[in-house]
Formats: structure tokens, sequence, C-alpha cells
């Protein structure tokens, strides 16, 4: 790739927000640099490793250090260049790698210095001689009290972590793990949700790669006779991988004082068992499931905030949303906050407007919402929307009555029994709830999130672990026109309530 070629990749993500890039345990050709120096995106480059540095690995240590030198002799004026790293979840010995840095340091200053992305899985918290703490954790703790990403592996954090299992908000934050280092923490590789294939991508490869396992998957759904909502799977997972990309990224962007994220890419890795986890498919092109002007508006040097302690309100509930801003703009943010709550229907919505300071590189609140709901009687999803300037973001939210719903005229079974069919025959309706004993075989474990990176290499890493394997499964998806759900207001992908 030359110089132009790198410029339109930075400049596709440059429009979802990107303005940094870090190189996974390589240093990207001088073409890169360039471009980036145009574009006005910061690498953060790193030397060739993905093991242990120790002292006694005298020929491999002597290589890496002199791939630094040359980095920092031949690259070290690109303005792009800001972060120099030692590897990729590295471990070893430590003080090795602070001579390294100081060595380094002495070469060229101007850089920040960190011995390695995500180094002992994070458990081990930061060390001395580190500018700043990539990481997915800080430390060991309780619960998820030093994590510092919303996801994970299960066999890396109880039940795949905060977002899978705990219930779902946007007031909490990461402050209490940063509080635990000294130094800027930038989360690791966050946003990895898989998403289901979208298999018209297979006649894009044209080169030596070919994407043999896209036509595994493919065959698989047409021996099953599911070929034909293969669309409808794409699409489902994909829209809810969005709503919990922004979820992860609004973790970040609310906590005071944190140094950044890293997500683990906008586009799809086809390697490594098949990570489909971007938003773009591998040729960094849009996969249909979102925008980028939507995505930017989560993703963004300003990005106004809804504090809420839940997604979902019964209608004798006060509704109270604090209204809150990032800014990471240049100067302090002083334009007026407007929000707007409206109903899918738009025959119900408030709107009102906050004014706003914000001093730059801080999180600030912006104003209160406290509404009643009791004039909607019906169940229904609103949406907030929140605009600053030309900034822009959005929440969905649902009303529901406060009463019990009649079971009158629904007979409830567990069997598919000749009280059931008979009931049937007349016309009847029925809820059929059937025993976990009767549908183990053909039943999987349920997952809120969709899964984790890929599942058949967690799979195989958690079995020799001992620890508990994830489901697999990648969300939800429903027939919104069905009965089912006709006062229960959903689209055809999980969402919050």
């Amino acid at each position: 790739m030359d110089v132009e070629a790198w410029r339109g990749v930075l400049r596709t993500a440059k429009r979802y927000g990107i303005n940094h890039y870090r190189c996974h345990s390589y240093t990207p050709p001088e073409a890169a640099l360039k471009a980036a120096d145009m574009e006005g995106v910061y690498f953060q480059v790193e030397l060739p490793l993905w093991g242990a540095i120790e002292r006694k690995n005298t020929a491999l240590n002597a290589f890496l250090k002199r791939e630094g030198d040359m980095i920092l002799s031949w690259l070290g004026n690109h303005p792009s260049l800001m972060m120099l790293g030692l590897g990729n979840e590295l471990h070893g010995e430590v003080e090795v790698m602070r001579e390294w840095l100081d060595d380094f340091r002495k070469k060229d200053p101007r850089h920040l210095y960190c011995f390695g992305s995500n180094n002992n899985l994070g458990w081990k918290g930061p060390q001395d001689g580190e500018d700043y703490f990539v990481t997915c954790r800080v430390g060991g703790g309780e619960g998820y009290s030093t994590h510092v990403r919303t996801s994970f592996a299960y066999v890396d954090a109880e039940k795949g972590g905060i977002l899978n299992n705990t219930r779902p908000n946007t007031i909490a934050d990461y402050a209490q793990a940063i509080a635990r280092c000294p130094r800027p923490v930038v989360g690791h590789e966050t946003c990895q949700f898989q998403i289901y294939p979208d298999y018209s991508q297979i006649a894009k490869y044209k080169g030596v790669l070919y994407p043999y396992n896209l036509e595994i998957f493919r065959n698989r759904l047409k021996e099953n006779q599911l070929y034909g909502q293969a669309d409808d799977f794409h699409r489902a997972t994909g829209r809810f991988s969005v709503e919990c990309y922004k979820a992860d990224i609004e973790y970040a962007l609310r906590t005071p004082g944190f140094g950044g994220f890293q997500m683990l890419d906008l586009q799809d890795y086809p390697g490594q068992g098949s990570a489909l986890v971007g938003i773009l498919d591998a040729f960094m092109e849009t996969k249909g499931i979102v925008d980028p002007e939507t995505f930017y508006g989560f993703c963004a040097p300003v990005v106004p905030l809804a504090r809420m302690e839940s997604f979902c309100w019964w209608n004798t509930q006060k509704m109270k949303i604090d209204v809150a801003l990032s800014n990471y703009e240049e100067d302090d943010w002083e334009k007026t906050v407007c929000w707007q709550l409206v109903s899918d229907d738009g025959l119900w919505e408030k709107q009102g407007m906050f004014s706003c300071f914000v001093p730059q590189g801080e999180v600030g609140e912006v104003g209160h919402i406290e509404l009643s709901l009791s004039d909607l009687d019906v169940p229904q999803r609103l949406t907030l929307h929140l605009k600053t300037g030309t900034y822009h973001n959005y929440y969905h939210l649902w009303v529901y009555p406060n009463g019990r719903e009649s079971a009158a005229g629904i007979h409830v079974d567990s069997l598919l029994n000749e009280r059931v069919k008979a009931e049937l025959e007349k016309g009847g309706t029925v809820f059929l709830v059937p025993r976990h004993k009767d549908i183990e075989k053909q039943s999987v474990g349920g997952m809120f999130t969709p899964d984790y990176w890929n599942y058949a290499m967690f799979k195989t890493i958690s079995e020799r672990a001992g620890k508990e394997i994830s489901p697999g499964t990648m969300s939800v998806m429903v027939d919104p026109a069905h009965p089912l759900f006709h006062y229960f207001p959903t689209e055809a992908h999980s969402d919050w309530q």
C-alpha cells in the first residue's frame, strides 16, 4: 500500500471518529506514517513480539533492541509516531523492559513509551517506568472493579464481563479501576462483539486469500434449511453489536481522566478462527448495519451523554436523566445542549435545552431532565436525541404501564399434549413453555451480548483452563410483527429492554 492507499484507510476510520491506530506487535511501513501525518492520526507502534522478555534470551533481545533503535532513527521524526510499546500481551522480567525504555528515551525523548499492550493480561497492574498503561484491567480485584472494558471471554471474566452480566445502565464507569493507576490508562482491544457473516462479501476476495471459512459457515446454514434467513441473522447481530460498541465506548467517555481506548478494530479479522467483530468488513467497506454519522455521534471529540439507571421505566415513575458531556476538543466547550424525547409514532414529544460549560479534556455535568410518564398508557419506545453544535447522540428508552396483565383466556402448559391440541383446535390461545429436560439436547445456553471475539478459539482455551465455556450465542432475532410482541415494542434484534 502506498501513501494514498493508507490515506484512504485513515479517512474511513476518521469518519467513524477514530483518531488513533495501535499496531499490534508490528511497525507499519513509512507510507502509513506519512499518511497519518497528513490525516492527523496518532500511531502506537510495537516491537514484533507476543511472548516473554527475559534477560537470558540474548539473541532475541539484541534483535528487538535493534528494531526499536531503527524505528526511532528511521521513523521517529514523523509527528504521527506518538507511542512505542515493546509488544503485545508480554510477560517476563520488568527490569529488562524498564532498561530498554530508559535507553529508548535517551535516544528520543519526544515519544510516549510503554512496556507493552495488556502485559500479564492486566493482572499485575501498572509498573513503574511506563508513560501510560494499556490494559483490559488494572490488576486483580473483586468482581469487575478493575476492568476497563466491558466484554471478555468467559475464561477471563465471570460470564463474559460487565455488559453481559450486569443490569444495563449508563451511569457506571471505570473510575474505581483507574484510581489504582498513577498514569493514564488506555483500554485494550475493546468492542469485540461477533457479527454473523455477510456472505455477499465472499465475491470480494480476488487475491491469494480465499474465505473458505465463510463457505463452510454458509454450507452449514444451507444444510439446516436456514440459508433464507442469512441476511436477517447478519442484520440482527450486527445492529445489536453496534449498540454494544456504543455502550462500551461510552463507558470510557463518561470516566473522568480515562486515557482513551483502542478498539480491536473497525474491520473484521478473518483469521484466528474467524473473528468477525468489525462494523466494517475485511475490506474496510460497510456491512450496512450503521452509517458513519450515527457511529460518530458516540465516538467523537465531543459526545453528549445521558446518565440513567435504567433504559426501562414504568409510566408511574418519574423519568430522571442527567445529561453530561465529554469534551476532547482543543478548547473548552460552551455551546448549548438541546434535548428531544419523542415516541416512535411522533405523537408524544418533550424537549428542552441547557447552557453548557465543560473544560477541555474533562467530562462535565450539563443538566437534569425530569418528566412525568403518566400520559403514556401503552407500552412504547422513546428516543432521546442530544445535540450540541455539530455533535449529536441518541438513546432508546422503553415505557410500560404499571399494571398487571390478565392471563384470562390463555392456556399455559409445558407439554404439547392432547389438552393443548384440543385448545388449539378450538382456536384458543396457548402459551407453551417446554420443560428444560425435554428440549435439552437441542438447546444451548444464552448470552445477552454477542459472543466475544471467536467461539472456537476461546472454547478450547476455557477447556484447557477448566473454566466455564461461553454458550457462543450471538443475541436474539425476533419478528416484531408477531402477535406475541403486540405489547412489547421491539425491533428484530436484541436491545436494552
